[in-house]
């Protein structure tokens, strides 16, 4: 089931957003701290948005509607549990091809949503180092994605002479320059646990990545804590003198193109929305436009198959 755009917040299906068990009311309970959070961003306003491990597109699909003059990348690797790993490939296509993208994919189809694309590429150490020159975008999300970048960055921190502990801060040090507002939630124990050996809490490593950085908060808070493996803190963190590059120039720092809302689907799955609809063929008066491109889509769609 699904709202209309006018609601402040989609009713998106558990079913399909939620994985590996996570709660439910963690996904809803996030954003509702996210909007808090973000509650002087007037509905109206234009900004970029990075949501780094969008996994299945939950927090994109829910700041695209929620502004919508906004510009919101799902960046998804699949390099973590979540999406599985298939991203440690680096090969582009098998990332379109897993199931949380293609469900974030159908979502951006079915409510049309032209200000969310979903960018399939992976990021490490190196690939953020060389993005700092100019920061990205007003706004990055990173929900419980930090240590999967931190995993396939480890060689690069030893080929620069660094031990994990201060790769990782200077990886999260990294990330901070790219966004003038951050909403970060680092996992617990047994993730990151050489980081925990060494930090009391989340903030005390938050704070050292900062001082990496050469950067100040300006803000600096908790909005939401939740059990799921452990604690998890989600913080909102800003700094204010970071300047991003325009949202037009944004799709020029990635390297794989955007997935839009008319991006095709994939051949199973628009059998699936296009279901009840190939069978009527014999009452073509019945169907709606959107019926006869779903069905049109379908038929192009197995002839290029060869079905």
């Amino acid at each position: 089931l699904w709202c209309s755009r006018s609601a402040m917040v989609l009713e998106l299906s558990p079913e399909e957003f939620t994985y590996i068990g996570r709660p439910w009311e963690t996904f809803l309970g996030r954003w509702q701290a996210i909007e808090k959070a973000l509650q002087d961003w007037p509905s109206d306003k234009e900004f970029s948005c990075i949501d780094v491990g969008s996994n299945n597109g939950y927090f994109s699909l829910q700041a695209a509607h929620r502004w919508p003059k906004s510009f919101v990348v799902g960046l998804e690797g699949a390099v973590g549990v979540g999406n599985g790993n298939a991203g440690l490939s680096r090969n582009t296509q098998v990332i379109v091809e897993t199931s949380a993208v293609r469900t974030h994919l159908k979502w951006l189809r079915r409510l049309k949503m032209e200000n969310c694309v979903i960018a399939p590429e992976v990021w490490d150490y190196e690939m953020i180092r060389e993005m700092t020159k100019q920061p990205l975008c007003d706004l990055m999300i990173s929900l419980s994605v930090v240590h999967h970048i931190d995993t396939v960055s480890e060689k690069q921190y030893q080929a620069k002479g660094m031990e994990h502990v201060d790769g990782t801060i200077d990886l999260l040090g990294q990330i901070f320059k790219l966004a003038r507002t951050h909403i970060l939630e680092l996992p617990d124990n047994p993730w990151l646990s050489h980081m925990w050996k060494v930090f009391p809490s989340p903030k005390a490593a938050i704070l050292a990545a900062c001082e990496r950085a050469g950067l100040q908060p300006t803000t600096m808070e908790v909005v939401f804590r939740n059990e799921w493996y452990g604690s998890r803190e989600v913080w909102h963190i800003r700094f204010g003198d970071l300047v991003p590059v325009p949202p037009a120039a944004l799709r020029q720092r990635f390297s794989a193109p955007f997935l839009t809302c008319n991006s095709p689907l994939p051949l199973e799955d628009l059998t699936e929305v296009c279901e009840g609809v190939k069978g009527r063929t014999g009452e073509p008066e019945s169907f709606t436009d959107e019926d006869r491109r779903l069905r049109q889509e379908l038929l192009d769609a197995a002839r290029i198959h060869g079905q």
